[in-house]
C-alpha cells in the first residue's frame, strides 16, 4: 500500500528538480508598488498558521481584502539553491545593523535558510545549516534540507529551525549568527528520521516533531521538547516505546499545535510498521501535557490498511461552544473532537476526499469573523469536488458545509495535495500543489477574485503566509515570491 512516509512523493517533488542551483538572487518587476503601513501597526507571523494553534488566521491584516485582492501582482522572486515545502515567517523592524528591516524567513531543501527583506526580496543573509543525501527520492535528488517552519521569538531576537542534519538551531535575526550552545541534537540518524512540520514555541519550550525517510527502519516518530535557555531536549514522546517496532511518525505540515489556555500540546500520528497498523499510539489523535506526558487518547477505528493520519490538529474556539480540535486523515476523513475529550471520540467525521487517494494531510484553517473552517482537499468525494471547502459552525457546535470552489487539477494526479490555507481580512488563500498557482477566494462565498497564473514554476504546496498587504509563497522550482496589490 502506499504510505504516509512517502507522501512527498504525491506531491511530485521527487521527479524533477527546476530552478538553479547556484546563488539565489531576487527580481523586482518596476510596475508594482509596495503597500504602505504604519511601523507600529505591522504584524508578524512568527511560527507556521501565524499562532500556536495552527488557525492560518491572521486577525490583523488590513491591507489585503475582498475589495482589491484582484490586483494582486508580482512583487518580486527570489531564486533559492532548493525547493522550498516549508512555509515562511515573518518579524517586522528588526534592527539590522542599525537599520529597521522586515524581514521574512524561509528555509530550502539544500538545507539554507535565508533571511529576506520583506519589501524587496533582497537576501540579508544566508546560513548553510545542513542537508542530508539519501536514496528517498520523496525530495528531489534524495536531498533533505529544511522541510519544517522555522518559528519567531521576538523575545530573544531568534529564529529557531531544525535542519536536515538532524539538529535544531537557535540563529540571532539579525546576522543569523548561531547562538552559543546550538545547535541541538534532536536525532543522530537524519539519514532515517527528519522533521516535516513547523517547530512550535510556548513559555520557553521548543517543540518539534519527526518522521521517517522514505519509511526506512529503524525509526520512532516522537514528539521533542527543547528547554530554549538551558539549549537541551527535555522531553520526549514516543508514539511507539523505543524498543518496539518501528513508525508513528508525525507527518502534518504543523507539526504540534499547542493550546495557549492550558499549554496542553496535540498531534497526530502515522502507522506503526506492524500488525496492528493503530499499536501503541500510532493513528491516533492525541492531548499531551507540556512536558510531553500522555493526557488523552483516541483511535477512531478507520478500517483498511495505511489509515494513518498525515495531518497536525487545528485548534479552534467557535462562541457558545466548547473547545475545538479539526484534523484530517490521510483516508479523506476530516475528524472533529471536542479538545477537552479526546478521549470520548470525534464528534463529527466528514468523508470530503477519496477514500483512496492517500493525499488528505495538510491542515484547515479558522476564521473566528465568517465562523468557517477552510479545507483545502485534493480529490472528489460524494457532494464534496477538488478544491477548497468551507464549513460553517453551527448552533450545534456541528460542521454544515457553506461553500465549495474547485481548483483544477494536473490530468493523472488529481490526488495530489494542495497547499494548506490561509485566511486574511475576509480572504483565503490557497496554492494548488500541482498546477503551480496562488488562489485567492472570497472567504464569505467562495467566489475566485484571483490567480497567480504562470508567473511561478514548480509546485507550490506550501501555505501562503499573508502579512502587512503581501502574499508569501515557496514553490518546488527553487523560488520564493511575494505578490502585493498594485
Amino acid at each position: 500500500s502506499r504510505t504516509v512516509g512517502s507522501f512527498l512523493v504525491l506531491f511530485g517533488l521527487g521527479v524533477a528538480c527546476t530552478g538553479p542551483q547556484g546563488s539565489p538572487r531576487g527580481e523586482v518587476p518596476p510596475a508594482v508598488s509596495p503597500p504602505t503601513i504604519a511601523v507600529d501597526e505591522r504584524a508578524d507571523w512568527p511560527t507556521f498558521g501565524g499562532d500556536p494553534q495552527r488557525t492560518g488566521f491572521n486577525a490583523d491584516e488590513s491591507l489585503l481584502g475582498p475589495d482589491n485582492a484582484d490586483s494582486l501582482a508580482l512583487a518580486w522572486k527570489a531564486e533559492l539553491r532548493g525547493a522550498v515545502i516549508a512555509s515562511s515567517v515573518l518579524a517586522p523592524q528588526v534592527d539590522v545593523g542599525g537599520t529597521r528591516r522586515d524581514l521574512v524567513f524561509v528555509g530550502d531543501e539544500a538545507g539554507y535558510l535565508y533571511a529576506l527583506d520583506a519589501a524587496t526580496g533582497e537576501i540579508v543573509w544566508e546560513r548553510s545549516l545542513g542537508a542530508v543525501k539519501t536514496d528517498c527520492q520523496d525530495m528531489p535528488h534524495g536531498r533533505f534540507g529544511i522541510t519544517g517552519t522555522p518559528v519567531v521569538d521576538r523575545s530573544t531576537d531568534r529564529i529557531y529551525v531544525v535542519a536536515g542534519d538532524g539538529n535544531a538551531y537557535a540563529m540571532n535575526m539579525a546576522t543569523g549568527e548561531i547562538q552559543p550552545g546550538w545547535p541541538v541534537a534532536i536525532t543522530a540518524t537524519p539519514e532515517r528520521e527528519q522533521v516535516y512540520g513547523g517547530m512550535n514555541l510556548w513559555e520557553g519550550r521548543l517543540y518539534t516533531a519527526l518522521a521517517s525517510v522514505c519509511l526506512t527502519p529503524p525509526y520512532h516518530g516522537r514528539a521533542v521538547a527543547i528547554d530554549v535557555v538551558a539549549a537541551e531536549v527535555t522531553a520526549e514522546f514516543y508514539v511507539i516505546p523505543p524498543d518496539g517496532p518501528s513508525g508513528g511518525g508525525v507527518w502534518g505540515p504543523g507539526g504540534v499545535s499547542i493550546d495557549p489556555e492550558d499549554r496542553a500540546v496535540y498531534m497526530a500520528t502515522g502507522n506503526a510498521l506492524t500488525e496492528p497498523q493503530h499499536y501503541a499510539y500510532a493513528e491516533h489523535v492525541l492531548r499531551l501535557t507540556p512536558k510531553l506526558r500522555l493526557e488523552a487518547k483516541n483511535y477512531p477505528g478507520i478500517p483498511g490498511l495505511d489509515s494513518d493520519f498525515g495531518s497536525t490538529p487545528i485548534l479552534f474556539d467557535p462562541p457558545n461552544c466548547p473547545p475545538q480540535l479539526a484534523v484530517e486523515n490521510k483516508r479523506g476523513i476530516l475528524f472533529i473532537y471536542e479538545r477537552d475529550a479526546i478521549d470520548r471520540g470525534p464528534t463529527q467525521r466528514l468523508q470530503v476526499a477519496n477514500v483512496e487517494g492517500w493525499a488528505f494531510i495538510g491542515i484547515p484553517a479558522y476564521s473566528p469573523p465568517t465562523r468557517m473552517l477552510y479545507v483545502s482537499t485534493p480529490s472528489d468525494s460524494g457532494r464534496f469536488r477538488r478544491g477548497l471547502v468551507a464549513f460553517r459552525v453551527r448552533r450545534d457546535c456541528s460542521l454544515g458545509m457553506a461553500w465549495q470552489a474547485p481548483v483544477a487539477g494536473e490530468e493523472g494526479v488529481a490526488s495530489r495535495p494542495l497547499s494548506p490555507p490561509t485566511v486574511a481580512n475576509g480572504v483565503v488563500y490557497v496554492g494548488s500543489g500541482a498546477q503551480g498557482e496562488v488562489l485567492a477566494l472570497d472567504g464569505q462565498t467562495g467566489q475566485q477574485l484571483w490567480e497567480s497564473g504562470e508567473t511561478m514554476e514548480g509546485r507550490v504546496v506550501a501555505a501562503p503566509m499573508v502579512v502587512n498587504g503581501y502574499v508569501y509563497v515557496g514553490s518546488s522550482g527553487n523560488a520564493f515570491y511575494a505578490f502585493s496589490p498594485r
